[in-house]
């Protein structure tokens, strides 16, 4: 973006002192900056990423410390600036570095414009297709190789949208044609070394390519992760229309709690109005339940616990549990580079290996720390009569502080333990060309919903084992794969292919009048690590190491986002607020969609069965119903407008003559940034 005079006295200027910084970094540092300042004064778009990246890499090469903390420091500093100026930022050194948020005319200081959001998706996708190893995949895809006696790629896994053009023209001018001979829809898994039996290309790589053409680049996700492609039949090679991924889901959701009613202060405030006897039996089962699910025998023989203590806690229990944890801690801490998990190619089915897993100092700090919890809702429950089952002791606790915030740590603890299993985020959702022009989004948004892929992801983790709680446990611990709720979210705000998008449950097999729907939930803070490069995350690793900063690891147990912790850890270090520079201020606009009619009883573990509202047989059935649903309500609506004429003239843009000119192409940047490599 060019930047006027007026739209910089929208924003404030905040000042920080930069930590053990010496006299030519600073030089050097200022320098940089000036340049970056008038590079935003000069270029927009792909052009101002480009020309930011070239000096970035020329300043990383041209560090005048030689070696050591200084140089590190100075690299990460330089990272960041960078980072940040691509997305909206600007920076001067004066007697100290200041920074703000460029905000446009009328815009106030929290938000951003809608062309300013697509300015830090840009610069975030700009990072990744810059990577070398990203440019390689995406050539070895798009080169022609045989398969059979015939020629394939990537490519062939397009449609042209002059084919579709014409087809769909015929379809509309005869009133009795099948939408299945135009678009046939069907639902693959994307497994480990599958190969396309059209292409011979592995779905993994079908997959990663058109994921390249998302506007947010993709990243590691922790835990359960299943990918679907949405296929055609009536292409040759069966094209891809759509793709579509469910992951695990945060352990908390604020927005998405409050909807399902499950979060702590929400449940308490429903228990309060029907404090049964009900719900007494569950929060005594609930707290028995997860204390018997944490290994105990090494407090035992420690003589910290025993069986009287476990029934009836004491504060002196609590408070020496407590001083585990931080010991425990402490120790793993120091000796995390000499210890090592043995999960790695190991046989999980084995108890030894967990037993093993859980007496680590990470592991037995963990335990620690849960069972100080448990317990100090135990002692404070069972000083009401809680566990006796009376509904008068549930009453009583509800009146008290004390005794609220142990039912709310009891219905927290309850959630983390099926947030995992009985929620999946839809983390990838949409088309692609030429399809997405016809409202395929709103097709793969239903499929994804669809008693297909519900069975598919329970087909897939069914019994899985649960690292985590089985490191806690001390054996196998296997967990369940009925999935309750899905929620999703949209870059750009509304109207989005989830607006207004609903399922008839009498259209696919349900009995009821009621609908599947993406309900609207609200918008997140637009905070996270969206902003911060590849580069940058290299450079920070190399200085956090160097500097002495705690090591900061992707191990199980040590905590959400390793790429989050990193981050905080070294700005810190260098000086930053890391609330400051962490909002992108993007903020996505969230939906969550109920799968069954039990959502919080069930996922709170107060029934144990989930009751669907569509049947989970003949799913493939279903899966076809949904097509025709999508056929009618939407696309066939979307071709009789009347504007038409100018949907099938952007359909026909999408073509596979060479030179390829097709959407769901991937487009690497054009620039040639070698020679700024010479430098890193």
């Amino acid at each position: 973006m060019i930047v006027s005079k007026r739209q910089l006295s929208n924003s404030c200027w905040q000042t920080v002192q930069l930590k053990k910084i010496s006299p030519s970094s600073i030089e050097h540092l200022q320098n940089f900056i000036t340049n970056i300042s008038r590079l935003q004064k000069t270029f927009t778009d792909e052009e101002l990423l480009e020309e930011i990246e070239f000096l970035r890499r020329t300043a990383v090469g041209n560090n005048p410390i030689s070696q050591g903390k200084g140089r590190l420091r100075l690299d990460a500093l330089i990272c960041t600036v960078s980072d940040l100026s691509k997305v909206g930022w600007q920076f001067r050194y004066k007697d100290s570095l200041a920074y703000q948020r460029i905000h446009p005319d009328n815009i106030e200081a929290d938000e951003l414009s809608d062309s300013q959001k697509r300015s830090v998706s840009r610069a975030a996708r700009y990072n990744n297709l810059l990577k070398p190893s990203t440019q390689k995949r995406v050539a070895k895809l798009e080169s022609a190789r045989y398969f059979g006696r015939k020629q394939v790629s990537i490519f062939s896994l397009m449609r042209d949208g002059h084919d579709l053009a014409l087809q769909l023209k015929k379809m509309t001018a005869d009133p009795h044609f099948d939408i299945k001979e135009v678009i046939d829809p069907y639902i693959q898994v994307v497994e480990r070394g599958a190969l396309c039996e059209y292409t011979g290309l592995d779905l993994n790589e079908i997959f990663w390519y058109f994921r390249q053409t998302w506007a947010i680049p993709d990243g590691s996700t922790p835990g359960r992760t299943l990918q679907l492609l949405i296929r055609d039949r009536t292409t040759e090679h069966h094209s891809i229309i759509g793709i579509g991924a469910l992951t695990s889901a945060a352990a908390n959701f604020g927005i998405r709690d409050q909807f399902i009613g499950w979060d702590s202060k929400g449940m308490q405030a429903y228990i309060e109005t029907k404090p049964t006897m009900r719900y007494c039996r569950w929060i005594n089962n609930a707290l028995n339940q997860m204390i018997d699910s944490v290994y105990k025998t090494d407090f035992i023989a420690d003589k910290v616990l025993s069986a009287k203590l476990v029934q009836h806690p004491t504060p002196e229990l609590i408070d020496r549990l407590k001083a585990i944890e931080v010991h425990e801690r402490k120790l793993h801490d120091q000796n995390r580079k000499r210890t090592k998990s043995k999960l790695k190619g190991a046989d999980l089915e084995s108890d030894a290996l967990w037993i093993y897993e859980t007496r680590s100092p990470l592991f037995r700090a963990k335990r620690a720390g849960l069972l100080a919890q448990l317990f100090a809702c135990r002692l404070a429950l069972n000083d009401f009569g809680l566990h006796k089952n009376s509904r008068k002791a549930l009453i009583d606790a509800l009146k008290s502080s004390k005794g609220r915030q142990a039912i709310q740590t009891v219905i927290l603890k309850s959630k983390e333990r099926t947030v995992g299993t009985a929620i999946a985020e839809i983390s990838v959702c949409g088309a692609i060309q030429p399809y997405s022009t016809i409202l395929g989004g709103k097709l793969v948004s239903l499929m994804m919903v669809s008693p297909e892929a519900i069975k598919t992801y329970k087909q897939k983790y069914s019994g899985h084992i649960s690292i985590i709680d089985s490191s806690s446990a001390g054996k196998v611990v296997r967990k369940a794969a009925d999935l309750a709720f899905l929620s999703t979210s949209s870059l750009y705000g509304r109207p989005n292919q989830y607006t207004r998008l609903s399922l008839p449950l009498s259209e696919i097999g349900g009995k009821s009048n009621r609908r599947l729907k993406y309900q609207y939930l609200g918008k997140t803070k637009g905070t996270g690590t969206l902003q911060f490069s590849g580069a940058t995350m290299d450079a920070f690793r190399r200085f956090n190491i160097e500097s002495g900063g705690r090591q900061v690891t992707g191990q199980f147990g040590e905590g959400a986002s390793e790429k989050l912790r990193l981050i905080r850890a070294c700005l810190e270090n260098l000086g930053f607020n890391p609330e400051d520079l962490l909002g992108h201020g993007v903020p996505r606009s969230c939906y969550g969609i109920k799968l069954i009619d039990n959502t919080r009883n069930y996922l709170l573990g107060i029934d144990k069965t989930p009751h669907y509202f569509i049947p989970r047989k003949n799913f493939r059935e279903s899966s076809r119903k949904i097509v025709s649903w999508w056929a009618s309500r939407w696309l066939q609506k979307r071709l009789t407008r009347s504007d038409s004429k100018k949907l099938y003239e952007q359909l026909e843009t999408h073509n596979l003559v060479m030179p390829i000119c097709h959407g769901a192409r991937v487009t690497l940047p054009k620039s040639n940034l070698e020679q700024g490599d010479l430098f890193s």
